[in-house]
């Protein structure tokens, strides 16, 4: 058996598990549905602006691009919420994301249900801060935070001076 094509199981398995599949059920929607594949930069910032809630739960640091992408792609007017994994950097930044412990189902089931019941006012003011954040450090602001470490003599990213031959 290929394990590289096999899903993870806690992905496939989760919205059966925690019930929300079976509590918010409808004739023709099913509110957490795991995908494994590539999607186009176009159509993925869709899917997830079209996405009530964005659920990435890492279980150590990553994803943080997921995360802020996320954020980015929503409509202001009617914004997604954000439930983030503790342990993804992100979360640091996007503290008014719903911060969970993923290795926690039902922390997760209870931070879905918020979500999914959170009023529009409260999701404004959580997306706009996110998106303040996401606008003050950008790409840019990055790039100089490390160049600006690179050049501290003392820094964690200091370049070693170079071997010499022996």
């Amino acid at each position: 058996m290929d394990y590289r094509h096999k899903p993870p199981r806690r992905g496939v398995n989760f919205g059966r598990r925690s019930g929300v599949n079976i509590q918010r059920r409808l004739t023709a929607w099913t509110p957490i549905r795991y995908v494994n594949r590539a999607y186009s930069r176009a159509t993925l910032a869709t899917l997830y602006r079209m996405a009530g809630v964005g659920l990435v739960t890492p279980l150590r640091d990553g994803m943080n691009l997921v995360a802020k992408e996320f954020v980015a792609s929503q409509n202001p007017d009617d914004p997604g919420v954000l439930v983030l994994s503790r342990f993804a950097g992100a979360a640091r930044e996007l503290d008014t994301a719903l911060i969970v412990n993923p290795f926690d189902v039902d922390q997760i089931t209870d931070a879905l249900d918020q979500a999914l019941a959170m009023p529009l006012e409260e999701r404004r003011a959580r997306y706009e801060t996110m998106m303040a954040q996401l606008v003050e450090h950008d790409v840019h602001a990055w790039r100089d935070a490390f160049l600006d470490a690179l050049q501290q003599r003392d820094g964690v990213f200091a370049a070693s001076p170079p071997m010499a031959a022996e």
